[in-house]
């Protein structure tokens, strides 16, 4: 199980990767350093010139007819990424967590499937599965959809590593014309600055510059960043997940 430090956004409209740059950029070389994501991977299309990864996310979110998982703060989805012949699907359990200014820490479990379909057995191989929903063979359906483009960039920020994302698509309902926008940023925690030099960015980076004050703590150099760019940007916290806003549509 891996568990999520991130911290989410959303604008009333849609702005491009470019407008996030320009924002923390705009505060000065001292207090940010951009950094450049290495080789993209097969399902990742690279803008050489910004070394910024853009991804097409299609999503499926599953539940049962009145709606089990959500009455539990369960969140069960496969994601597709990527285009023939690199398309891979994801199969992702999310737990209830946190979530406090949008920033939002959870229990995530994940699976790659060959095919698009749900794997009720790596699902029961959970102990927070059936502890959690006390049942087993669940009759589970596609419930929502969200779909989207995603353009993302590792950057530093109070000595630590974070990926900024861009999510600009739409979330709707199958078999209905209910539809909402999505224009959201997010910014997940991915270690200090030191430990990612170390152990990660060799392989996914061109070279870092760090600034030479102290590393402040990860939720403080997050809520320092987001600040930053709701001061640039007409952009707010938002503490409800596509997840969920994909729900409060379904029922609407």
């Amino acid at each position: 199980m891996a568990k999520e430090l991130e911290l989410k956004l959303s604008c009333t409209e849609a702005l491009s990767f470019a407008q996030l740059e320009q924002a923390m950029l705009s505060t000065g070389a001292a207090q940010t350093d951009l950094t450049q994501s290495g080789p993209a991977q097969a399902d990742v299309t690279q803008d050489n010139a910004a070394q910024i990864k853009i991804m097409q996310l299609e999503n499926i979110y599953f539940d049962t007819e009145d709606l089990t998982l959500h009455k539990n703060k369960v969140a069960l989805r496969i994601r597709k990424k990527g285009v023939a012949p690199n398309t891979r699907y994801i199969q992702t359990l999310k737990t209830a967590g946190k979530s406090v200014n949008g920033v939002s820490q959870r229990g995530e479990w994940e699976w790659e499937l060959a095919k698009p379909i749900l794997s009720t057995k790596a699902l029961e191989s959970l102990d927070v599965w059936t502890a959690q929903l006390h049942a087993t063979n669940l009759q589970l359906k596609p419930v929502f959809r969200t779909d989207f483009q995603r353009t993302a960039k590792i950057v530093q920020w109070g000595g630590h590593h974070f990926e900024l994302v861009l999510d600009e698509g739409e979330i709707t309902v199958p078999g209905t014309k209910k539809a909402q926008p999505i224009h959201e940023v997010e910014i997940e925690y991915l270690g200090s600055a030191k430990v990612c030099e170390s152990v990660e960015l060799d392989e996914r980076s061109d070279g870092l510059s760090h600034s030479g004050s102290a590393a402040k703590e990860p939720h403080a150099a997050m809520l320092e960043l987001s600040t930053t760019l709701c001061q640039k940007l007409p952009l707010r916290a938002d503490d409800i997940s596509k997840a969920q806003r994909g729900y409060i549509l379904f029922c609407s």
